[in-house]
């Protein structure tokens, strides 16, 4: 059973007096895991808490609308309470220090929450001293929780209701993926529970000189706390009648350090081995001297370095991982977390406390063009691709959706991460024979609405990646293929548009890296499809950004007519290919003399469905797509 001690050391009469004492703010939000704009105004907000430890602490209630979100479950006994409280009909919202965040956006938006508006609440000196503590059992299933409340100077407010709030908190959860529907994964001083209950505990209003009141719990800890490490209890003092905070405290968690960065690796590794540098930060309580760094390549096994040091609450240093070798072509991962702080023996951590990374090596040699890449292959990235991923969260990946049925796509319309970057690095090519070397792909994307703008580009490198160029770039409506939609956009067959990119500035280059790069803009999703770096035939006069072809009808049924423009002659042969990469028709025409050519198609065999038409004209070829639909 829970067990509750209530102990008054002091309860005493006064007159009101001015109070002396620095206040901390405390910032309270409400979130779900299945909010679109939760997850695209949580990171700014949670930055913001992080770069302010010092004047505000954060607490944030998990709710039970509009969807999913298994914190709320858990919770919904503590949590729903707090909604009502301030009644609360809509999420994402935060109040300071009882008060609805004010700004440009809806009143109490977390996106308003400012420097501005923090420190002027910063300024505001409190009545009350708030300290706090937490200690465990060994077994680390019961929790012992210490509140004491002082005032300097005498303090008066007969019309007050003044209540003790305490609350667990863990200070992050991590999910290896998404809980909820809004893509995010990673949730920040998350309440678990309230002692003795939402309702809180009953504080006098009018207090002497150095008057003290202290509140003891002890009580289980829950079962569904995802990580102990990082459980934190904050405690705040509100008047119920105004809803005013007049001061909060914390105690962090107690040995707790984590890694929050990885650098030290470069988006391209021309090479076998890597150097991370890892940052270890201290979010505990105490200073941490020692620990131990394991870190991870795939699933490879576990190598560990030991640390030691002194570090104290809220300091970082980096150290260095010892350089790995030995590494194959291709995108891996690397995770790194640590273990045993303080000599405590803890050999395990929670999703939080395990950052990982890609990184990319290239292959020792390049790919000879033309090249082509259509993502019929369920290997993602294909062979000898890199992916990078600086976020960890949603970033291209194959589909097998849409039409045609296998392209890669970036989920933007759950892409919560506004700003974020995500790169499909091509393997290197060596484009140095090929004539008129150009670059071709098929995009599909639709806007969502004018205020939430995604963005493709295309950069190149001939220096390893460290120095791109530039070759593409467009974004919302110019990039889009398709008519604006508020639903989740998969692209019809008529929805896609053929991109020519000239690579000729890059003609002598033996390795060319080729990405492209999403700018997530929260709107809809990106498509690309059927990359092909080849040689432009010189003698097929441009028209309608098409080189001078023209496949129709498209779609097809019984028969496809290709027609173009010879300026020279040449042998031309036309292939019809699946999806597969199969071909399912030739047609060798010979020596075709010049002028404008029509060749018709028999097509009445095919199944349904999408194809490519590769014309060769001598020893330069374009692949074209048609459809088939009887």
């Amino acid at each position: 059973m829970k067990k509750l001690l209530l102990i008054l050391t002091s309860a005493s009469m006064s007159l009101a007096g001015m109070a002396q004492v620095q206040r901390t703010v405390l910032a309270e939000a409400f979130s779900n895991a299945s909010c679109g704009p939760c997850a695209s105004q949580n990171p700014a907000y949670s930055a913001f808490l992080e770069n302010n430890t010092s004047k505000v602490i954060g607490i944030k209630y998990q709710t039970n609308w509009p969807g999913t979100d298994p914190m709320n479950a858990q919770t919904q006994t503590w949590v729903g309470p707090r909604v009502t409280y301030y009644s609360v009909s809509g999420v994402p919202w935060g109040a300071l220090d009882g008060t609805a965040f004010a700004g440009p956006n809806y009143s109490g938006a977390l996106a308003n929450l400012d420097q501005a508006e923090l420190d002027a609440r910063y300024a505001v000196s409190s009545p009350f001293i708030l300290n706090v503590s937490h200690f465990f059992n060994p077994t680390i299933d019961s929790i012992f929780i210490q509140v004491l409340i002082t005032t300097p100077n005498t303090f008066s407010n007969t019309s007050a209701q003044f209540k003790l709030q305490v609350a667990m908190i863990e200070k992050e959860i991590c999910f290896n993926s998404p809980p909820g529907s809004n893509g995010e994964k990673n949730f920040h001083n998350v309440v678990r529970r309230m002692y003795p209950d939402a309702n809180g505990s009953n504080v006098q209003n009018t207090w002497m000189a150095d008057d003290t009141l202290i509140f003891n719990f002890a009580e289980p800890v829950p079962n569904y706390i995802y990580d102990k490490s990082q459980i934190a209890v904050v405690a705040f003092i509100q008047n119920n009648i105004t809803k005013e905070v007049f001061q909060a405290g914390i105690s962090n968690p107690i040995d707790y350090m984590m890694i929050t960065n990885i650098s030290g690796l470069d988006q391209i590794t021309c090479g076998i081995s890597i150097d991370p540098i890892v940052t270890l930060k201290n979010k505990g309580a105490n200073n941490i001297t020692s620990a131990v760094i394991n870190y991870q390549i795939n699933n490879n096994p576990v190598q560990t370095t030991n640390w030691s040091g002194n570090l104290a609450l809220g300091a970082s240093t980096n150290e260095n991982i010892p350089t790995i070798t030995g590494l194959t072509s291709g995108t891996h991962t690397l995770k790194v977390w640590v273990t045993d702080v303080n000599n405590n023996g803890n050999t395990t951590v929670g999703n939080c406390g395990k950052v990982s990374t890609s990184f990319y090596i290239a292959p020792a040699t390049s790919a000879i063009a033309p090249l082509s890449e259509t993502f019929t292959s369920t290997t993602f990235p294909p062979v000898d691709f890199g992916l990078d991923n600086p976020d960890g969260g949603l970033t291209w990946k194959r589909v097998s959706t849409g039409n045609p049925s296998n392209s890669m796509q970036v989920n933007c319309f759950n892409y919560g991460s506004i700003g974020a970057e995500d790169a499909l690095i091509v393997k290197p090519i060596d484009i140095s024979a090929l004539q008129n070397p150009t670059l071709t792909f098929d995009v599909a994307h639709a806007i969502y609405n004018s205020s939430y703008t995604d963005r493709l580009k295309v950069e190149v490198s001939t220096d390893c990646g460290n120095s791109w160029n530039q070759v593409f770039n467009k974004a919302g409506s110019t990039l889009a293929t398709a008519p604006a939609t508020t639903s989740n956009f998969t692209p019809t067959n008529s929805q896609w548009r053929n991109e020519q990119v000239d690579l000729s500035a890059y003609g002598s280059a033996t390795e060319l890296f080729i990405k492209f790069v999403c700018i997530n803009g929260y709107g809809n999703n990106i498509y690309v499809d059927n990359i092909n770096v080849m040689s432009v035939f010189a003698s097929i006069e441009d028209e309608n950004n098409l080189a001078g072809v023209n496949i129709y009808p498209n779609p097809a049924q019984e028969y496809v007519n290709i027609s173009f423009n010879m300026t020279q002659q040449n042998e031309v042969q036309i292939s019809i290919m699946n999806m597969l990469g199969e071909v399912v028709m030739m047609a060798d025409k010979g020596q075709v003399s010049t002028g404008s050519q029509l060749f018709q198609l028999n097509t009445a065999a095919l199944a349904n469905g999408v194809y490519n038409v590769s014309i060769k004209i001598g020893d330069i070829t374009q692949v074209h797509r048609i459809v088939i639909n009887k």
